[in-house]
């Protein structure tokens, strides 16, 4: 779940009128035991606040069941990380040919994530 969800949560609980757009997933069927219908695969996220207030670089990325995958537009660099072999995320595997397809469907879906969320 994400931040985003919160807003259409409060409005389905308050049976108030929804608005479009929302980008975000009511969490009403979680609450009752269900996982919404067109629950996402994946949860994207943009840090921009650069240089202040934590001076951490430029970067976007999204996170999978298994993976995670970073984008450093300024230094294009990439970062991949598999949750499964390596849960404390030490070793950057965006260069490991073994991982070479996960890495494009990871850079597709994150291309689609940021057209979906408006991010250009």
């Amino acid at each position: 779940m994400q931040n985003i969800d919160l807003a259409p949560t409060l409005v389905e609980l308050a049976r108030a009128q929804t608005w479009e757009p929302v980008q975000g997933l009511s969490l009403v069927p979680l609450l009752q035991g269900e996982p919404p219908k067109n629950w996402r695969e994946a949860i994207y996220y943009r840090y921009y606040e650069y240089p202040a207030p934590h001076r951490v670089q430029p970067h976007r990325g999204l996170r999978t069941e298994r993976y995670r995958w970073i984008e450093h537009p300024l230094t294009g660099t990439q970062e991949l990380y598999d949750s499964e072999s390596d849960p404390t995320e030490m070793h950057n595997r965006a260069k490991d040919p073994e991982l070479r397809p996960s890495a494009e469907g990871l850079q597709r879906q994150l291309a689609l994530l940021r057209k979906e969320y408006g991010d250009n």
